[in-house]
């Protein structure tokens, strides 16, 4: 991928991050001041869990696009790595999971609510994204 397309995903990923972040923050801050330091927990541990998702699998499909990417960088980069690094990605996600949930270490709810965080930012930059194109005809 040439510069000018790497630098536009790397302000569009960080951007998406900002705004989970910020939704995350905004939801443990209202929970907080409801007095639930347990929910305030399980929001923060849910989204860090999905930004670091986020990010490792924007990382994954950037160097899996083949057109962007060209020929030469799957011989420095071969599709199995990149696969191997996204099923590696998605156990270590299971199982964090797991031991979080079973243990008893955050609720499921709020961690969930704070998983989605990031699929909310997803949504609001996507339609930003789509309304900077209409505006830009």
């Amino acid at each position: 991928m040439d510069a000018t397309g790497k630098g536009a995903v790397k302000k569009l990923m960080l951007r998406a991050l900002l705004t989970a972040a910020l939704l995350a923050a905004a939801m443990a801050v209202l929970a907080f001041a409801l007095g639930k330091s347990g929910v305030v927990i399980s929001i923060a541990a849910g989204a860090v869990m999905a930004m670091a998702s986020f990010a490792v699998l924007a990382a994954v499909v950037v160097r899996a696009i083949p057109v962007a990417c060209g020929p030469e960088a799957f011989r420095r980069q071969p599709l199995a790595v990149i696969a191997t690094v996204g099923c590696l990605k998605l156990a270590f996600l299971g199982a964090a999971l797991w031991v979080l949930i079973s243990r008893d270490l955050v609720y499921p709810l709020p961690f969930m609510a704070g998983f989605s965080t990031m699929v909310a930012a997803l949504l609001v930059e996507g339609l930003r994204l789509k309304g900077t194109a209409q505006t830009s005809r």
